[in-house]
């Protein structure tokens, strides 16, 4: 299986995010929506380092530590994360892209 990559500019935006949060520790979640009719979609979740129930270490880049919740680990391999951005360039996100979604 492949892994998730991490596209650059998502460690900064992870610490920035953090920082404007007060989270000190920050970690990035991998999770599913919770939607009953999407299992496979994917989101992600910027969160103070601590105990999370039900997730698993994926990865851990420059110190930002990335944990997966295992009901999307098949759905997100091969997927990547980015930075999106919108509101005609005012606003920023983490954005879960699939491993089909082309660059």
């Amino acid at each position: 299986m492949r892994m998730i990559e991490i596209e650059p500019g998502v460690l900064e935006f992870v610490r920035g995010e953090a920082g404007k949060l007060g989270i000190k520790k920050p970690v990035v979640l991998i999770m599913d929506c919770g939607c009953m009719m999407n299992e496979g979609s994917v989101e992600l979740d910027i969160k103070e380092e601590g105990p999370h129930e039900g997730y698993e270490l994926y990865n851990e880049i420059e110190g930002i530590k990335f944990y997966i919740k295992p009901k999307v680990r098949k759905s997100a391999e091969g997927g990547r994360i980015g930075v999106k951005t919108y509101g005609a360039g005012r606003f920023k996100r983490l954005e879960f892209y699939p491993a089909s979604c082309p660059r």
